[in-house]
């Protein structure tokens, strides 16, 4: 660098600092975004990585399940009924079922000190049902595979935190299977 002349170096440097700057600008978002899930945002909502070659947590879902449940009937039917919405549609039906489940996951939150079984839970896990529904039937498998999805990624723990104590994915997960072999009311 020493042997470049003074204009060149002072042309590097701007470069430099140009790039810098933009992840500065980069970082801040980031930042801005942790404070937005901190404050109780969702993470799905969050837009970490929309510049970024990274996958959202929504993107990286979606992905995970059409290579898992890609050829079943079931995914088929979600992906043929989310097709006919035009991406408008689609980003405020997935927002529209966001708010939904997170008032139902609250609303289980509520009523953890009952028993799986009760009534009022088994109302609310009825909600969920309609919730999921939005896009595709769901038979009692299906029910059966989210509650399992639910206990055994990871990712969602981290998720389900902000709506219980730490028992509520077991409570959620026990409801559920209250629900399924209930025979689905």
């Amino acid at each position: 660098m020493m042997q470049l002349s003074k204009g060149e170096q002072k042309n590097i440097l701007r470069e430099h600092r140009s790039t810098l700057v933009q992840r500065k600008q980069k970082l801040e978002t980031i930042i801005d975004q942790l404070d937005e899930y901190v404050d109780g945002t969702d993470i799905s909502h969050l837009h970490l990585f929309d510049d970024s070659s990274i996958l959202s947590i929504q993107e990286q879902y979606e992905s995970e399940a059409k290579f898992i449940y890609g050829n079943t009937e079931k995914y088929q039917e979600f992906e043929a009924n989310v097709s006919e919405l035009s991406a408008a549609e689609q980003e405020k039906s997935y927002q529209q079922f966001s708010v939904n489940m997170e008032q139902v996951f609250r609303e289980l939150a509520k009523h953890q000190d009952l028993s799986p079984d009760s009534g009022e839970v088994q109302a609310l896990v009825g909600e969920w049902k309609v919730c999921m529904e939005q896009f595709m039937s769901c038979d009692a498998e299906i029910l059966r595979c989210i509650a399992e999805a639910y206990t055994t990624d990871r990712r969602y723990a981290g998720y389900f935190d902000h709506f219980g104590d730490e028992e509520f994915l077991r409570f959620l997960y026990q409801a559920i299977m209250v629900f399924v072999e209930g025979g689905e009311k």
